[in-house]
Parts: structure tokens; sequence; C-alpha cells
């Protein structure tokens, strides 16, 4: 039985890694940070969102525990460099 109550705890707490909060993720990210470190950081939770000729952005949600998206943050990355310019929550 303990065994079960332990099984079960330890992919409670893998599935609930989807919905670390926005600002443990911005507390970590910063303007000048290359793509590869952004998604070290953001890991499967970067969504591409847009592509421009200038910039790209990467989009990640917050979920709420019935899924459903309750905030989002854009991040915006220059295409010669590949480095983040600029963090926002889009147009509101």
């Amino acid at each position: 039985m303990k065994k079960i109550i332990l099984l079960l705890s330890i992919f409670f707490l893998i599935g609930c890694a989807g919905y670390m909060p926005l600002s443990k993720i911005n507390e970590r990210v910063y303007i000048g940070m290359t793509i590869n470190e952004f998604k070290k950081i953001a890991k499967k939770r970067a969504l591409k969102d847009e592509l421009f000729d200038t910039y790209y952005t990467y989009r990640i949600n917050q979920y709420d525990l019935s899924g459903k998206i309750i905030d989002s943050r854009f991040y915006y990355f220059s295409n010669g460099y590949n480095k983040l310019i600029k963090v926002d929550k889009g147009t509101e």
C-alpha cells in the first residue's frame, strides 16, 4: 500500500511540473539570453508563436488545475542573433 501511495505521489508531482508558475520561469529568464538557454528553462512549455522578418516569438501559457489558460507570456528573440530582446503579455 505504501508503494502505491508513493508512486501516485511521484506521478502527481511530475504531472504538476506543467503547472509551474510563470513567475518561476521569468525569474530565470533575462534579456540577452540565447534561445538554447531559454529552451533549457522553458522545456516543452515554450510554444513557437509567430515569425517576423526581424524577430520571432515563443509563448508560455499558465494553466489552472482544470486546464484552462489563466495567463500567458511572450518571449521575443532577434532573428539575426537568436537572443531574447523582450518579454511581455502580448496585446491586451
